[in-house]
């Protein structure tokens, strides 16, 4: 449970810290849709991922390679995340202005996939 407790906290940090970008007035239904899933791909290089359509983690390890793990998230972690995630407004409107504060050598890749009300 320590290590779901862990991963939570950690995607919520991402969902903060995601982006320099400007929220629009797009608004998310308060209520979680049943069919929610999200994948996210980031980090160096994009090797990381949290992917609840396969319920997969992949962890970069740096020097030891990369290293996967089936895990299911619950759902009171799902609903968190969906409130994570509508608190941030991810479905506004980016503005991906080039931004010094956000560039980092090497690159850093950021992809998500959001699956909600079909």
């Amino acid at each position: 449970m320590r290590y779901r407790d862990n991963l939570i906290v950690f995607l919520a940090l991402i969902l903060v810290l995601i982006g320099c970008s400007k929220n629009s007035n797009v608004e998310m239904n308060p209520v979680k849709p049943e069919d929610f899933e999200f994948s996210l791909t980031y980090g160096t290089y994009g090797k990381q991922k949290i992917d609840t359509f396969n319920d997969l983690v992949i962890k970069d390890l740096v020097i030891d390679g990369v290293i996967e793990a089936n895990i299911k998230l619950s759902k009171e972690d799902m609903n968190k995340i969906y409130e994570e995630m509508r608190s941030i407004n991810i479905m506004g409107k980016l503005d991906l202005k080039k931004e010094d504060e956000c560039m980092s050598e090497p690159s850093s890749f950021t992809e998500w996939t959001i699956q909600m009300n079909g």
